[in-house]
């Protein structure tokens, strides 16, 4: 594992942590976002293992999909899909809602995706 994986790795698991905390403090909008972008900078972070890097954040799903079918859970790669949609729904609609059960299963999903990921670059 390089530096800038370490790096990586090292911010998704802050931003879950803040997405746990305020999941507790019942802002969930704002837990979803932080839930997303501890998947985002861990998916960056594994496709570095193959010289990826891309600009986008569709990008960084799409390469994903390609790479690591094999190795990350498809469902997880699925998901991450569907919560950046929801990541943008909650940064940029004034009127997002989301019911708690969901926000939870977003961390879930988030927190599971962490953990394949740093098992994928220490293997």
């Amino acid at each position: 594992m390089d530096e800038e994986q370490k790096e990586l790795l090292k911010a998704a698991k802050k931003k879950l942590s803040v997405a746990e905390k305020l999941l507790k403090e019942e802002e969930l909008a704002d837990s979803v976002s932080r839930a997303y972008y501890g998947m985002f900078h861990a998916a960056r972070a594994l496709l570095l293992e193959k010289d990826s890097n891309p600009k986008t954040h569709q990008g960084v799903i799409s390469e994903l999909g390609k790479l690591f079918r094999n190795q990350i859970d498809p469902e997880l790669i699925s998901q991450m899909s569907q919560i950046q949609s929801l990541r943008e729904d909650a940064d940029y609609e004034p009127y997002f809602t989301i019911q708690r059960e969901r926000a939870e299963e977003v961390i879930e999903y988030s927190s599971t995706f962490i953990e394949q990921v740093e098992n994928q670059i220490e293997e």
